[in-house]
């Protein structure tokens, strides 16, 4: 097995030193490589290394010709929103009650990847992606919500079990539909759609150790229907 490795300081200044100035001026710029192998036994024991004699000039690697690869590979990394509601997908909303949205917990991670130079360590990066927001727009041409976490579902186990106390509560992100698509038996109603065009956007602030910083967003779009529904007064009460 044979790789490149740096070639000896000393050697590299003897082979620098016999060059013209203007051509030194340029070598500084780059490394000197030597092509060098090993051998293993069967075992995994070294059994001999040794110099094939092979030299080449390469350029340098900086933080940015690093950065930029690491980057795209961050990129996959960065999960669309996993939609999850209540009333739970399949199950229309009810006008004048409050539905929550949530992201489950695997998209609402920091991953971080790094990248340096094998023969100049030192040369290095990080790229971290970090969550800093959840967008959600309900479709129904109301004004988009933004919050800070991944939100949390209405519990009915929580008391008080009342989905307008609990839309009310920290890391909740609840909206309230005021206009339905759906009528009383279940037809679409005339001019609005069979279901509201709610989508659900995470903003991720992906940043490298040289400090540039950059925004993504990732979305989930999903149709939120909305009923109204029917109450019948009995003596009184509900």
């Amino acid at each position: 097995m044979c790789s490149w490795v740096a070639t000896p300081a000393a050697e590299v200044a003897a082979r620098v030193a016999g060059q013209l100035p203007l051509v030194q001026q340029e070598l500084v710029r780059h490394h000197m490589q030597s092509l060098t192998c090993v051998d293993y036994d069967g075992y995994g024991q070294l059994q001999g290394q040794w110099d094939t004699g092979r030299r080449r000039w390469a350029i340098p690697v900086t933080v940015a010709h690093l950065e930029r690869p690491t980057r795209q590979e961050m990129e996959p990394l960065l999960p669309a929103p996993a939609v999850q509601t209540v009333p739970a997908d399949g199950v229309p909303s009810a006008v004048h009650v409050p539905m929550f949205v949530a992201t489950d917990a695997a998209s609402w991670v920091s991953p971080s990847l790094s990248a340096f130079d094998p023969l100049a360590p030192s040369t290095a990066v990080t790229v971290t992606a970090n969550p800093l927001a959840m967008t959600f727009v309900p479709g129904d041409d109301s004004q988009a919500q933004v919050c800070a976490g991944p939100g949390v579902l209405f519990d009915r186990s929580l008391v008080p079990d009342d989905p307008w106390v609990q839309a009310g509560w920290p890391g909740r992100c609840s909206h309230t539909y005021e206009r339905r698509t759906w009528d009383t038996d279940g037809n679409v109603v005339p001019g609005r759609p069979w279901g509201w065009p709610a989508s659900l956007t995470i903003t991720w602030d992906v940043t490298a150790t040289s400090g540039t910083s950059v925004q993504e967003l990732r979305s989930t779009g999903f149709a939120r229907p909305v009923v109204e529904i029917q109450t019948v007064i009995v003596n009184g009460g509900f």
